[in-house]
């Protein structure tokens, strides 16, 4: 808004900033953890300025923009059915802890379920990323242990100058089936996340944390299935969208010159798939451009198929080609004719992914994803609200393409 917009009455009467100090209403917040329109950390501030009596919950959906995954998604009917209706016993919220100081020193997570909860735990899964801006940040998926109605887990870090971003979601079956709902299957499930931590690269290095990460070359080998990914319309053979910012994380980036080797499987021969990445999303104020280049695949074989890309493989709308890996915030899957009309439709079921690795090249040392770069050239560059609106307009179409599955 601008000052002839009235902005001074906007932020008295209308803007949360008004009311928030008095809302005393039981308040869940649903929302994604890159989602665009509500970064994370403000989601986060937020909450915590709630008054301290007031009842309140978040549901965090991992991985997605503007999107949510069942669990998270029925969380704010539960909700409405406990404390509209008191139908339902909603659980307390998952208690989280984040200790820097041990032995090992590596930071520690455990998160301890409600004890009175009598709903059948499906699934505890404990987050953690580095990227400042959480619009772009990957979550990592730490591996966890349980004892009794705890579950815990070390962080490794990569590097003591980013930060340490944390928290966990604990998914319930609750015994209490919602009915479908466009982009929702008939589902029991309850996501719940737990308090959520910031830690700042002082307080990593006053505790002496040691970087315990190291580069990786394999991408993904899938032995987790699907859990560094999202996924859209995976039952629509027109729609389907596989997408991950793993690429971002500092241990996956592509080295410098290597080739990127997919391999993946597909049920009928003959199709075409686009293969895209991101590069440089909401990054324009460190001077880098934000665009998106594409490389279109012919997959011959029913069944295994090995694509191996250089980086001048990808292409962008204006027939460029992409110069080198350092720049990727996301790659993605989707038929070719999604991205190129004059490409025949996809037939069969989704493809299954098996392993993506980088072959070749060398690790170097890379600028920081936020710091600026003196040597490009910003002219030219997309503006935040130039891509604001079109963040608008790939939400809105995904909501029309969930109809569409219905």
């Amino acid at each position: 808004m601008k000052t002839d917009d009235n902005l001074k009455l906007y932020q008295k009467t209308v803007s949360a900033q008004s009311y928030w100090p008095y809302i005393t209403a039981p308040t869940l917040f649903l929302g994604a953890s890159n989602d665009f329109n509500s970064p994370t950390e403000l989601i986060i501030k937020s909450m915590n300025l709630l008054p301290s009596k007031t009842t309140s919950a978040l549901a965090l959906a991992p991985h997605l923009n503007h999107r949510f995954t069942t669990g998270t998604n029925n969380a704010r009917f539960y909700w409405m059915e406990s404390h509209l209706k008191n139908d339902f016993l909603f659980p307390a919220n998952p208690n989280a802890e984040l200790k820097l100081n041990n032995k090992n020193k590596i930071p520690f997570f455990s998160v301890t379920l409600d004890p009175k909860c009598k709903y059948e735990v499906d699934q505890v899964k404990i987050y953690y990323g580095f990227s400042r801006d959480p619009r772009i940040r990957f979550w990592r998926t730490a591996k966890a242990r349980k004892n009794k109605n705890t579950y815990s887990a070390f962080l490794h870090i990569y590097d003591q100058n980013e930060p340490l971003f944390a928290f966990a979601n604990v998914t319930y079956k609750t015994g209490k089936t919602l009915p479908a709902r466009p982009g929702v299957p008939t589902s029991d499930l309850l996501t719940l996340s737990s308090n959520y931590f910031s830690i700042h690269p002082d307080e990593l290095k006053k505790s002496g944390i040691k970087s315990t990460s190291k580069n990786y070359r394999t991408l993904d080998d899938f032995t987790k299935g699907m859990q560094d990914w999202y996924i859209l319309g995976d039952n629509n053979p027109q729609h389907w969208f596989m997408s991950t910012r793993k690429v971002i994380d500092p241990s996956f980036m592509g080295p410098q010159n290597a080739t990127l080797r997919i391999q993946l499987t597909q049920d009928t021969p003959g199709n075409s798939i686009a293969i895209g990445v991101k590069v440089n999303t909401w990054q324009g104020y460190t001077g880098r451009k934000p665009d998106e280049y594409v490389s279109l695949v012919d997959l011959s074989n029913k069944g295994k198929n090995i694509v191996s890309l250089k980086v001048e493989d990808f292409i962008n709308k204006k027939g460029q080609l992409m110069k080198n890996w350092d720049e990727l915030t996301e790659l993605y899957f989707t038929p070719a004719n999604k991205k190129n009309r004059k490409s025949k439709k996809w037939t069969g079921k989704m493809p299954k992914l098996h392993k993506i690795e980088w072959l070749g090249g060398l690790n170097t040392k890379l600028p920081y994803p936020h710091e600026k770069r003196n040597n490009l050239n910003s002219k030219g560059n997309i503006s935040f609200d130039d891509q604001f609106q079109q963040a608008i307009d790939d939400s809105v179409l995904l909501e029309k393409n969930d109809k569409n599955l219905n």
